[in-house]
């Protein structure tokens, strides 16, 4: 009741004090607006601010350090500017701060690892190799130092020295041993040291069964020691692992071919065709199967199509040959016997350069007999193309992707010396100074 009883404003005044608050808002900020336009008498508008360089706190660390005669914490402040120039990619000034870095602290290894990473901008290779050696031999565990050599040694082809850093690696990584193991097969095949490339795949196995590469790549090392069966069995498992690698279907189909299964070898070079029609070694290692099975016309189909690739002079050989044989109508009954090393007498057609190098034997059995100068064997498109069927990792072939291994610098975060090469890194201090591409090894 007292509500009821209390005196009301008038009507219609409640919206007249709002519109008047509004009024004088606006009346006051116009007046500020034209004041702050305006300069007081006798002021002068002061100059624009000075970027601040980024070196400035280290160059002023750095004086601070020698003036109290801190020795380490110059070392730092070297080493921290060694960091920045590296970024911008003032390379030599990088390296004379990383220099005095490592005199005033012989034993940073981070340093010898930045200063090699400049030294590689700047393509001095032996002494950024000089300088990853002295990372390592600094710190046995530092896992980045080896990775960066592995670039230049990848680059250099030193098989030698880059099945020894895989090996370590895969000691020092475990979580990674597998494709580590598989890298260093790979340099051991290489170095044509068959035992050791199949340890070291047997290891890459072990420590990860789904390492599809080393399947493929163990298959091609049992091919070529002669074991079909176990070639033929990893590149099953391989293809279980990857459907879609055509040069695994291709390398299956040389194993099938040499066990004397043309059947399952034309099935198999028909898949990677179908994977990969510009497959020259497919190409013509089909047109080789369907020669021997007298499927001519289907064989001269394969080689038009070879003929539009570009091929390297080893397929160039391997398509030459192919052509005179399947082209000219020749069956090496007509002029192969006693294992291939004479040829009968015969009318040689034009388009069979490569036999025009027969020359009759005088003092030979039997009078009609030609021996062969520079013989080719049968088998020799075979080997022409089993030569060039380790060209890239199945995983490559296939769907799989791999990252390119890039090189990276010491991080001046708080990052153990022993942590894996794929540990987070600010950007500001990840630098990828070169491109390779070596597969399946990857570091952040």
């Amino acid at each position: 009741m007292m509500a009821e009883n209390r005196e009301r404003p008038p009507a219609g005044s409640t919206k007249n004090r709002e519109a008047n608050a509004a009024r004088w808002f606006w009346v006051l900020g116009a007046w500020f607006w034209l004041l702050s336009g305006c300069a007081l008498p006798g002021t002068v508008p002061g100059p624009s601010p000075t970027a601040t360089s980024p070196l400035a706190p280290y160059s002023a660390a750095i004086a601070t350090a020698v003036a109290v005669g801190d020795a380490k914490a110059q070392a730092a402040a070297y080493y921290e500017r060694g960091n920045v120039q590296l970024d911008a990619g003032a390379n030599d000034a990088a390296i004379a701060d990383y220099s005095k870095a490592i005199m005033l602290d012989p034993g940073n290894a981070r340093a010898f690892n930045n200063r090699a990473l400049a030294y590689v901008a700047l393509g001095q290779l032996d002494q950024a190799l000089a300088d990853y050696a002295a990372a390592i031999k600094l710190d046995p565990g530092y896992l980045r130092a080896y990775v960066n050599r592995l670039r230049l040694l990848e680059q250099r082809g030193d098989l030698q020295a880059m099945a020894a850093d895989y090996r370590q690696l895969a000691a020092l990584d475990p979580k990674n041993s597998a494709r580590y193991q598989y890298r260093a097969g790979s340099a051991l095949y290489g170095l044509h040291d068959l035992p050791g490339a199949r340890q070291a795949y047997d290891a890459a196995l072990a420590a990860d069964p789904q390492q599809v590469d080393a399947w493929y790549a163990r298959g091609l090392l049992s091919f070529a020691e002669g074991q079909r069966a176990a070639a033929i069995a990893d590149f099953d498992t391989a293809l279980r692992l990857s459907p879609r690698a055509a040069n695994a279907y291709y390398a299956r189909g040389l194993a099938w071919s040499a066990s004397g299964d043309a059947a399952h070898a034309l099935a198999d070079f028909a898949q990677a065709v179908a994977l990969r029609p510009d497959y020259p070694e497919a190409l013509l290692a089909r047109a080789a199967a369907y020669h021997a099975a007298h499927q001519d016309a289907l064989a001269r189909v394969d080689l038009a199509a070879v003929e539009k690739l570009t091929l390297d002079d080893t397929l160039k050989a391997a398509y030459n040959i192919l052509r005179e044989q399947i082209w000219c109508g020749l069956n090496r009954a007509n002029w192969y016997f006693d294992s291939g090393y004479y040829a009968r007498r015969q009318t040689l057609p034009k388009c069979c350069p490569s036999l025009r190098y027969l020359r009759a034997v005088p003092n030979s059995s039997n009078a009609n007999t030609w021996s062969t100068i520079g013989r080719v064997p049968w088998n020799a498109i075979a080997v022409f193309i089993a030569s060039n069927i380790a060209r890239e990792p199945t995983s490559t072939a296939s769907t799989r992707a791999h990252l390119p291994m890039n090189a990276t610098k010491s991080s001046s975060a708080v990052i153990p010396l022993s942590s894996p090469t794929n540990a987070t890194v600010p950007p500001s201090r990840t630098a990828a100074m070169a491109s390779f591409s070596p597969p399946t090894v990857s570091t952040t």
